[in-house]
């Protein structure tokens, strides 16, 4: 019955030469085209979709240069002197080792943090490889490390998760709404297009 109330509608608004009124997804006058709506979905959509993006990439960048200098893959090679460990609670104990980096290039960076399954030891000496830490609007500060080893204890563990597991969350939640922002927003394209042709068609 709905549909023949709003097709007798417009009969009548044709007839009398008055315009017919906007309808909402309900049928009832608005005041705001349905493609404005959609365009603004799209809109929300994208953005939302370059913010996760965005994020796993960088997330995923930088958790995979670490996990490759823990492997010795990439960082930049050079010696760590430790000189301390600080011990640091929040909702669990935390202890981290510290040291002097020295680059091959013969740079020197102090407070960075050793990332070793081999012990914090004051005065030890090891071969390493420095990642540098990042700090931008999309994550937090992440401080200067070097790594020694990929063994147990030395944080590849857990770049290997945060690789995995945030960088999939990411990159999926991203993914899905980067799908949507290209169906609602070429959908309306491909509408307006089409208009377009029929108008010029006649």
């Amino acid at each position: 019955m709905g549909g023949w109330k709003r097709w007798g509608t417009r009969r009548h608004a044709a007839a009398s030469g008055r315009p017919e009124p906007a309808e909402g997804a309900g049928g009832r006058a608005t005041g705001i085209e349905y493609p404005v709506w959609r365009l603004v979905m799209a809109a929300v959509a994208a953005a939302v979709a370059y913010f996760f993006l965005a994020v796993g990439v960088q997330l995923a960048g930088h958790e995979l240069r670490a996990l490759g200098a823990a492997y010795g893959w990439s960082g930049e090679a050079g010696r760590v002197t430790v000189t301390h460990e600080e011990v640091r609670h929040s909702r669990s104990t935390t202890r981290i080792c510290f040291g002097t980096f020295e680059s091959d290039g013969g740079a020197v960076r102090e407070g960075v943090q050793v990332q070793s399954s081999r012990g914090c030891e004051p005065g030890r000496v090891a071969d390493v490889r420095w990642v540098p830490g990042e700090d931008t609007w999309l994550t937090t500060t992440t401080a200067d490390r070097v790594y020694e080893d990929a063994g147990f204890g030395s944080g590849a563990g857990t770049s290997l998760l945060l690789l995995v597991f945030m960088g999939l969350f990411c990159f999926g939640l991203g993914g899905l709404f980067a799908v949507g922002a290209v169906a609602v927003g070429g959908g309306l394209a491909w509408e307006v297009l089409l208009r377009a042709v029929r108008r010029q068609s006649k």
